[in-house]
C-alpha cells in the first residue's frame, strides 16, 4: 500500500511525499498473537522527482484478530459452507419489476438454545457454536458459547424475502439443516451432529417453533435444538400455473406441426404445378 503525504495550498491539496506501507507481517501468526503492535519506520520520498527523501515516518499497525484466529475462522467458515451446502439452491431470484416490487416478506429465524449435547467425548468437546445456511443466502454462524453442552445462543436471523416461486418452491421441498460443532482452538473442530428443519409450514404460512433432534453421522441422537421461524407478515405468492403451462407449450406444438405439414404441402403443389 501506498502512504501519500499532501499539504493544502488555499482550498486545495497538493501530495508532496510518499512511502510504502507493508502487511506482510501480518500473515506471521508469530507476530500477531499478542495485543502488541508492529512499529515500523519508513522514507518519505518526494513526489518531485520519487528518489529525494525528505523525512521519515513512524507508524504501527495490530490485527484487530489474532491471525491464528482469523485463519482459524476462515477454515469454519469454509468447513460450514461444505457441510451446509446440501441446502443451497441452483435457483436465482429474478428480477422485482417496478409493479411487484412491493412483495416482500420478512422472514425471522431465531436459534434460542440447544440442550443436553453429548459427544464421544464431554470434557474435551464443550464449547459449541451453530452453522446454517438459508436459501440463496450466506451462511450465519453463532458465538461460542464455551464450557456449555446446553448453550443459550438467542441468535437472531431478519431475512428480506421477494414472494418469488423459485421461494416457494425451496420452502416447499427443502430443509433447513442446522450443524452444531465445538469450537476448539488447537485443532479441526469437532461436529457434534445436525438437527433438519422442514420448511413446508412456512409454505403454508405457519410459524415453525419447536425442539428438533441434532442427529450425528450414525442417524444417533446427540442433543435437541430450540428453533423459532416465522414470518413478519402472512405468506403470499401467486402460483405457477403448471397445467395452464403445459396445455400452452402443447398447444404451441401442435400448432408447429400443423404449420410445417401445411409449407410441406404447399411446396408439394409448387412442385407438382412446375412439372405441369
Amino acid at each position: 500500500m501506498v502512504l501519500e503525504m499532501y499539504r493544502t495550498n488555499g482550498v486545495e491539496y497538493i501530495s508532496f511525499a510518499t512511502c510504502n506501507v507493508s502487511f506482510k507481517d501480518l500473515l506471521d501468526p508469530s507476530l500477531t498473537n499478542d495485543s502488541n503492535c508492529l512499529k515500523y519506520y519508513n522514507d518519505l520520498i518526494s513526489t518531485t522527482d520519487n528518489k529525494t527523501i525528505i523525512g521519515n515516518i513512524e507508524y504501527t499497525i495490530r490485527a484487530m484478530i489474532p491471525m491464528n484466529q482469523a485463519i482459524k475462522a476462515y477454515k469454519d467458515r469454509s468447513l460450514a459452507l461444505n457441510l451446509l451446502s446440501n441446502t443451497t439452491t441452483s435457483s436465482i431470484e429474478p428480477p422485482i419489476s417496478a409493479n411487484t416490487r412491493q412483495q416482500y416478506n420478512e422472514l425471522t429465524i431465531e436459534i434460542i438454545e440447544c440442550q443436553n449435547i453429548k459427544s464421544k467425548d464431554n470434557e474435551k468437546y464443550k464449547n459449541p457454536f451453530v452453522a446454517y445456511k438459508f436459501y440463496i443466502y450466506d451462511e450465519v454462524i453463532t458465538d461460542t458459547i464455551w464450557g456449555n453442552l446446553s448453550p443459550k445462543f438467542n441468535n437472531v436471523n431478519k431475512i428480506m424475502l421477494s414472494m418469488s416461486p423459485s421461494l416457494d418452491r425451496y420452502l416447499r421441498t427443502s430443509s433447513l439443516s442446522i450443524a452444531v460443532f465445538n469450537d476448539d482452538k488447537t485443532e479441526e473442530n469437532y461436529i457434534f451432529g445436525v438437527a433438519n428443519i422442514p420448511l413446508s409450514e412456512l409454505a403454508n404460512n405457519n410459524s415453525i417453533h419447536g425442539l428438533f433432534d441434532i442427529n450425528d453421522d450414525d442417524q444417533n441422537k446427540v442433543g435437541q435444538i430450540l428453533v423459532n421461524i416465522e414470518w413478519d407478515k402472512d405468506y403470499s405468492v401467486e402460483p405457477i400455473p403448471l397445467i395452464s403451462k403445459y396445455d400452452e407449450y402443447i398447444a404451441k406444438n401442435e400448432n408447429s406441426q400443423k404449420n410445417k405439414k401445411h409449407i410441406k404441402e404447399k411446396e408439394r403443389y409448387l412442385i407438382i404445378k412446375v412439372i405441369y
